[in-house]
């Protein structure tokens, strides 16, 4: 599987939970020039929580900036880390709200 797939499934699933009722929204971040480096590949707001979400796929692994941006992150508040599947996002979801 390709992250972009991973990443297809976790806005799937955001977009179930906002169809079954959830204050949920998510979106994906698109790197450009204008962008920080190493910024997570989604971004999601549930039940007043940020979440910034790294997908990677197999034996891929973050990167060293990928690493730090998600420690930034973490540090100034929100959720943040990487998943390996969409049963993974659903848990962190789940396991903080």
């Amino acid at each position: 599987m390709r992250e972009s797939v991973l990443i297809k499934q976790m806005l799937d699933h955001v977009k179930k939970l906002r169809q079954d009722g959830a204050a949920i929204k998510a979106m994906k971040i698109h790197g450009s020039m204008y962008q920080e480096s190493g910024t997570p590949d989604v971004h999601v707001t549930y039940k007043g929580r940020s979440y910034w979400i790294e997908a990677k796929v197999g034996n891929n692994k973050p990167t060293l900036i990928q690493l730090l941006r998600i420690k930034e992150w973490g540090d100034s508040g929100a959720v943040a880390g990487v998943v390996y599947s969409v049963e993974e996002f659903i848990e962190l979801l789940d396991a903080v709200c």
